[in-house]
Order: C-alpha cells, then structure tokens, then sequence
C-alpha cells in the first residue's frame, strides 16, 4: 500500500478538518495520477476521499489548488528524503545519490512520483510552475554538497539541472511502460553521469561556447521551418486539392497557435478558424472535432522536427560529431523559426491525454537514432548502457521545454554548444569533446 500524501492513516480516517483535508490530498494523487489531471472530476475526488462536495470547497477553491497543496507535500518529502540521502555521502557523489533517491522514490511510489512530474505538466502553467520548482530544489542540494567538495573533486562539468530535469522526464517514460528495474538503471544513469566528469581545477564553468556570429553565419544552410501558404483571394484557378491543402496546413498551424495563445484546456475551434482564416465548415471538413486536430498537428510538429533534424544529419558527409552538430542546429532553428509549434510540440503535447502522451515518448525516443554511431566512435564508448541514449534525448527534450515555456527559445541557439557537449562528451570524452566544440568556433570563423 503506498503511503497517503499527509498525515497518519489513523488521522486520515477520523472525521476532523485536518483528516479530511489529507484524504482529498491522497484522492487527488490517485485519480489524477491514474485518470490524468483533465479527467479527475470533482465527483471521483470526493468520492475518493469519503467527503462530501461542501466539505471540498471548504478546504480548496478548486481542483487546481488541491492539486497544489498535494503537489507542494509530496514535493517535501522528496526533497527530505533526498536532502538526508545526499547529506550521507561526501560531496563529490552528490549528483548521484540525488539520482539514487529520485529512482528509488519513482520506484516505491510510482503514482505519487507521476503526480509529481507528469501530471503537473498537464495541470496548466502555474503547477508546471511547482515541477520546475522542484527541480531547482533538488538542484540547491546538490549546488550545495559542490560548495563543500575539494578543488581537486570530480564533478560533472554539464548543467546539473539539466540532468535533473533529464532523468525526471525519463523516469516518467519508462513509467509509462511498465515496471522497471530501478537498481540497473540507477547504476547505468550513475555510469552516465560519470562521463561528464572532470576534476573541477580542469573544468569550465562556462561549457564550450560558440560566437553568436558564427551561428548567425552558419545557420544560412540550415533546413528552415515550412510555413502555410496564403489562402487565394476572389476567383482564381486553383484545383480544390490544392485550395484544401492549404486549407488544411493553415489548420494545422493555426491550432498550434490557438493553443500558444490560450492554453490546451482553454482553445476552442472558434479560436483555431479564426486564426486559421477559414470557415467553421472548412474545419469541419477537414476534422471530425477539436481532439482528432489536435492529434493531427501533434504529427506535423513531429514530422517536420525529425524531417529538417535527419536532413540536417544524413546529408552532412563529415564525421558523426560533425552530425551530430548539423542536426543540433536545425533542432534550435526548428523551436526558434516556428515558437508555437515548438510550444505544442514540448509544453502541451502531453495534455490532450494517454493517446498523444505516448506519441509524444515515442517521437522523443525517435531521436535516439542520431546517437547509435556514438557507440561505436571509440572503444570505451561501446561499453556504455543504452539507455544513455534515452536519458540524453529525454535531457535536451526537457531543458527544451524550459526554455520554450518562458518565451525564452532564442537563447537555445547560444546554448547549442552546451547542449552538444551533453550529448557528445559520453562518446567523445570530456577533453575530445570540448576540442571538438571549439574547433567549431575556429573553423567556422575563418
């Protein structure tokens, strides 16, 4: 039996205030963890809880203000929970035991750990809020183990957020699927995080950087992001597969911004004809209803990040890093040319529910396609688990997101250089890799 999110069980099943208020507290981890956060009704709740509707909005405004106070007392205990396991262990491991706590709390509570973190990126903007807050708290343990480790400590020389982040969305994933073996994928994500690490008189603080010029520069070959065509005014020739076509990708487009603009829960297709500039007919015309559009544009993100990401990657003659770089910097191009397809495509791609959720984990995975040459670019790098493959994908794919939902996707492209050492340097090396991205800035600018 998991442990109820507050309280004793003796307190939970007596009748007082506080009782009560901690059975809603466990009901909304179960349902909405469970069902999703969209189909937790407020009858599943209570029913749930053992409480009546009156005795709900005593305690919470509403379903979002329960789901925070039940978000803010789980994040608590992780965060002690995590707190004692790091404060056992010398500085330098920090990283690791928080890795080690997080699997082992997904592990042994697996709803309370989805509640956590998937769930509270479907719940609007202001629980995603606390998601994030919870990473920063489990980055603060960490940043302030590193305060205490010697000058010549080993420690990881990536953004440690990033892989907090990384292995939170992972867990998720592999959640999602099944049961899974916490123990070998602690040691195999331990193994991972031991590639980025450098003795900290070596390390850079900064990370390998390139000139914004020369991405300026070199960015003019990269694949660019394909915009809806104009829809004809008046009389004109055009056949009706063509005048739909365009009727369509507008569509398409359109509902990402709608979207963009007001939020999955709040878009309406009144608001996606209006920015599409057709008809309510046309829409109908083209989408039975709301949910098959959404599920439709879900696809046009995906296939035009992978289409301009592969084209970037197969059509580069030069050696798997040099890739691995071009295919990094249509990725940046794609989320910097077309922000509201990139806001669907990361932020609200989990929200219409379980169906575009697990598209959503499978076109993420799709991505670990650039990273099956690293394995065999030198020997020590045939020997790593493959499943750091997924947490590299899952990593990039949510520091994206980060960005991405605080109007901030400009500053992906000066991040471009850290975001490929994340994903070189376990194949590369730390000192291979770092060469590697510095050259980028010397060759590029001659």
């Amino acid at each position: 039996m998991r442990t109820p999110v507050v309280g004793t069980r003796a307190t939970e099943r007596g009748a007082s205030g506080a009782g009560q208020r901690a059975r809603l507290l466990d009901a909304i981890v179960v349902v909405a963890a469970s069902r999703g956060y969209a189909n937790a009704r407020m009858a599943d709740l209570v029913d749930h809880a053992g409480v009546s509707r009156a005795t709900f909005y005593e305690l919470f405004r509403d379903k979002e203000h329960c789901f925070l106070a039940a978000h803010g007392a789980l994040a608590e205990r992780l965060l002690a929970d995590t707190g004692k396991a790091v404060a056992q262990g010398d500085p330098q491991s920090a990283v690791d035991r928080v890795f080690a706590a997080v699997i082992e709390f997904a592990g042994r509570d697996p709803l309370a750990f989805t509640f956590l973190t998937h769930e509270a990126m479907l719940a609007g903007l202001v629980v995603m809020d606390e998601r994030d807050r919870l990473i920063d708290g489990l980055l603060a343990l960490v940043e302030r183990a590193h305060e205490q480790a010697p000058t010549e400590a080993s420690l990881p020389d990536v953004p440690v957020r990033a892989l907090i982040g990384g292995l939170i969305r992972l867990l998720g994933i592999r959640l999602r699927r099944g049961p899974h073996n916490s123990e070998r994928l602690r040691q195999d994500l331990i193994r991972w995080i031991d590639c980025y690490r450098v003795s900290e008189r070596h390390s850079r603080d900064a990370g390998p950087t390139v000139s914004p010029g020369v991405l300026e520069r070199s960015e003019r070959s990269t694949p660019r992001v394909i915009a809806p065509q104009p829809l004809p005014k008046g009389r004109h020739r055009l056949p009706r597969t063509v005048v739909e076509g365009i009727q369509r990708q507008r569509l398409l487009h359109a509902t990402a911004a709608a979207i963009h603009a007001n939020g999955y829960a709040a878009t309406t297709v009144a608001d996606i004809v209006l920015a599409a500039g057709v008809s309510r007919e046309a829409f109908y015309s083209h989408f039975r209803n709301r949910p098959e559009a959404f599920i439709e544009t879900h696809r046009l993100v995906f296939e035009q990040l992978m289409a301009l990401t592969a084209g970037a990657f197969f059509s580069c003659t030069g050696s798997w890093p040099e890739r691995v770089w071009g295919s990094g910097r249509a990725f940046a191009r794609f989320i910097v040319d077309a922000p509201s397809l990139a806001y669907f495509g990361f932020t609200e791609s989990y929200a219409p529910g379980p169906e575009l959720a697990q598209r959503t984990d499978d076109a993420l995975l799709a991505f670990t396609v650039f990273l099956a040459d690293g394995y065999s670019y030198r020997p020590a790098a045939n020997e790593l688990p493959r499943v750091i493959s997924e947490a590299i994908a899952a990593t990039i794919m949510d520091a994206a997101a980060f960005y991405i939902r605080r109007g901030r996707s400009d500053e992906l492209i000066a991040l471009l250089p850290r975001m490929s050492y994340v994903v070189l340097a376990p194949f590369m090396g730390t000192e291979a890799a770092h060469a590697f991205l510095d050259g980028k800035a010397r060759t590029d600018a001659a």
